[in-house]
Parts: C-alpha cells; sequence; structure tokens
C-alpha cells in the first residue's frame, strides 16, 4: 500500500505542475494555477485557487481525497520582481487512512 500512496502523491504532483495545454493529445489535462498567478489579485483569490484545485484534483485524481488546502503568498526578497504563491494541500488516498501534505512553490518568472 506505501508504494500505491507514493505514486499517488508522485502523480498528483506531477499534475499539479503541468498546465493546461501542455500535454499532447490531452490539452485539457493539468491546471491553471499558473495562469492566476499573471492575474489581478484580491481577497477571493486563494478561496478561488482552492476551488480550482480541489475540482482539477477531483476530476483527474478521483482516487485522491483533498482534506485542505492551504495558500500563501511568499515574502519576495529585496529586488526580486517574481511573484510567488506556497501551496499546502493535505490529501489521503480514499481506499486507505493514510495522509500526507504536499507543498511546493508555484512562481511567475519575468523575462
Amino acid at each position: 500500500m506505501f508504494l500505491y500512496f507514493k505514486l499517488l502523491k508522485n502523480n498528483l504532483t506531477n499534475f499539479l505542475k503541468t498546465r493546461k495545454g501542455e500535454r499532447r493529445m490531452m490539452p485539457e489535462f493539468g491546471t491553471q494555477l499558473y495562469s492566476v498567478l499573471f492575474e489581478q489579485r484580491n481577497e477571493n483569490t486563494p478561496e478561488i485557487l482552492k476551488t480550482m484545485i480541489s475540482d482539477e484534483i477531483r476530476y483527474w485524481i478521483p482516487e485522491v481525497k483533498i482534506l485542505g488546502i492551504d495558500i500563501r503568498d511568499v515574502e519576495k526578497r529585496l529586488g526580486d520582481e517574481n511573484y510567488k504563491m506556497r501551496v499546502s494541500i493535505k490529501f489521503g488516498v480514499n481506499s486507505t487512512e493514510e495522509v500526507d501534505f504536499l507543498i511546493f512553490d508555484l512562481e511567475n518568472v519575468r523575462i
């Protein structure tokens, strides 16, 4: 069961880092998380992102159960023009009691 759980965590990580339209023959696969980084933010943005993440995971990886999502801005360093968000997802697998966290940073990079 441990290997199955680890495989699902890897699938979840890869899915969240895949942009919609990036995968050949499956243009709807992936998320729109990176595109949100370039949009104007307001107080509703974290809730919109949480809903987006939950809905997309529920559709593409239904065996993963989302138990919680936390989205925070990452403080900029002096002279850094890039915007970052830290996404933490608490999740489980529907067929087990195991729970784990997935934490990653989303960053827009200006070229």
